[in-house]
This record gives structure tokens, C-alpha cells and sequence, in this order.
């Protein structure tokens, strides 16, 4: 069983997935987030805003970290057995 702070670090991260996937609707996503244009990294994402202390500015230097070496975008199920995995580092 995980701690309560990788649950919602799972929770977090498994939200932020279905936001840049589409599943879930946040608005105005890009003026916060955006992929990287890297043809090699496709899942790297740019945080617009680094001076603030929010759910993005918190979960995406995490997100970064996980999906750095993945070539390819990830289904949810392969991505949540990545974080599953990954999840113990933080």
C-alpha cells in the first residue's frame, strides 16, 4: 500500500494525462501548459507560468521527470503503470 502523498501524487499526475490527452476539459489549458516540440520526447511538456505554486507548477516538473526517456505518446493504461512504477522516487 502507497502513502497518502503518492496516492495523490498518482491522482495528480493520472489527472493531468487526461487533461493534455483531451479526456477531461480544463479551459484556456494552453495559456498554462504545452508540449515540448520534441519529435524524440513527445510527452515533455513546458509550464507557462513558473513563478506560481499551483497543481501545474507541483505536477509537471514530476510529469517531466517519469516521461523523459518515452519515445511515444502513451495509452492511459500504459501510462499508469509507468507511474505506478515511478512512483516510489518522489
Amino acid at each position: 500500500m502507497y502513502s497518502i502523498r503518492n496516492r495523490r501524487l498518482k491522482a495528480q499526475l493520472i489527472l493531468l494525462y487526461r487533461m493534455v490527452s483531451g479526456a477531461s476539459y480544463f479551459p484556456d489549458l494552453n495559456s498554462f501548459i504545452s508540449f515540448a516540440s520534441s519529435s524524440r520526447r513527445p510527452m515533455l511538456l513546458k509550464f507557462h507560468l513558473p513563478q506560481t505554486n499551483d497543481f501545474f507548477s507541483i505536477t509537471v516538473p514530476i510529469w517531466n521527470s517519469i516521461v523523459r526517456n518515452i519515445s511515444t505518446f502513451l495509452t492511459p493504461s500504459q501510462f499508469e503503470q509507468l507511474v505506478v512504477s515511478s512512483i516510489s522516487r518522489f
